[in-house]
């Protein structure tokens, strides 16, 4: 996160997707995932096509590390499309990767 407020220009914004730990994708852990717990000492790990491994942390995890870096989230968008999006692809049912965008500050 150092190096992109580096390279940014004073106000400047910032578009940032992530891919999302669906494994607390339930009513269980809140509508946002806010009752999920911050792993980020046991990731998900999520190979596609490309097998490049991707270590996909929880919504709460983001928002801290994001705010915690000095960024204030502007806008969080494309939550119910990064739901939807790998319908179409095979997968382990209930460990299909998710994705969110952020707009940072």
């Amino acid at each position: 996160m150092y190096g992109i407020r580096r390279i940014l220009k004073l106000n400047g914004l910032v578009l940032i997707s992530v891919v999302v730990d669906s494994r607390y994708e339930s009513s269980r852990y809140g509508v946002d995932q806010e009752k999920a717990p911050i792993n980020k000492s046991s990731p998900h790990i999520f190979m596609f096509k490309e097998n490049l491994e991707r270590y996909c942390f929880t919504v709460p995890y983001y928002k801290k590390l994001f705010t915690k870096s000095g960024f204030k989230i502007v806008k969080e968008f494309d939550v119910k499309e990064g739901k939807t999006w790998f319908n179409k692809e095979k997968f382990i049912p209930n460990r299909e990767p998710t994705y969110r965008r952020f707009l940072l500050q």
